[in-house]
């Protein structure tokens, strides 16, 4: 808990160039649009690339929310439960369809489309590797 307020700290005086925002101590506004916006970025940044998860982030048709899809790796499902000890029951995984996807520019041999978690998920990895 301690590290997110310390690096939401550290954002926030690099964005807003103000420690002091206490209204009581006449400190300096800003606008609650840019300290959601704030927010929404360290969250997205902490699960990303802080966590492993996948997260694509989509605009609503009606272009009046936005959404964060999420995806758990398979890998990433193995670790913590071999941390927790728990055996994994694993059904078939759903595919949530090609617009979940990060597509790579190019076409493998068989001239499909490269997609970045799926190439991701390929890897074979040594025990010893696998556990660093």
């Amino acid at each position: 808990k301690n590290k997110g307020v310390a690096a939401i700290r550290s954002e926030w005086l690099a964005r807003f160039r103000t420690g002091n925002v206490s209204m009581d101590q006449g400190g300096d506004t800003v606008p609650r649009i840019a300290v959601e916006c704030l927010v929404r970025e360290h969250v997205v940044e902490y699960l990303g690339r802080r966590v492993g998860l996948n997260l694509k982030i989509v605009m609503s048709s009606a272009k009046d929310r936005i959404y964060c899809l999420v995806r758990a790796p398979t890998s990433l499902l193995e670790q913590k439960a071999d941390l927790m000890d728990y055996k994994l029951r694993f059904r078939g995984e759903v595919d949530p369809g090609v617009y979940f996807w990060h597509r790579k520019e190019g076409h493998d041999n068989l001239k499909q489309p490269i997609y970045v978690e799926i190439l991701e998920e390929s890897n074979l990895y040594l025990k010893n590797e696998a556990n660093e």
